[in-house]
């Protein structure tokens, strides 16, 4: 019993360490400054908008 759960646990490592990077999504994050460019983006790709506004003077 003991070795059948070890080797559960061992398998389990394994396939955590080959599928994580197939996981993982991208580092890089592209921001834009252009709405109606960022708009076709978010329709392209399905993903929402973030929107950040800022009062300069």
């Amino acid at each position: 019993m003991r070795k059948r759960d070890l080797l559960y646990t061992v398998f389990a490592c394994v396939m955590m360490a080959v599928a994580g990077p197939s996981l993982a999504q991208d580092d890089e994050i592209r921001w834009l400054d252009n709405y109606p460019e960022a708009i076709q983006e978010a329709k392209r790709t399905q993903k929402p908008i973030f929107l950040e506004f800022r009062c300069e003077p």
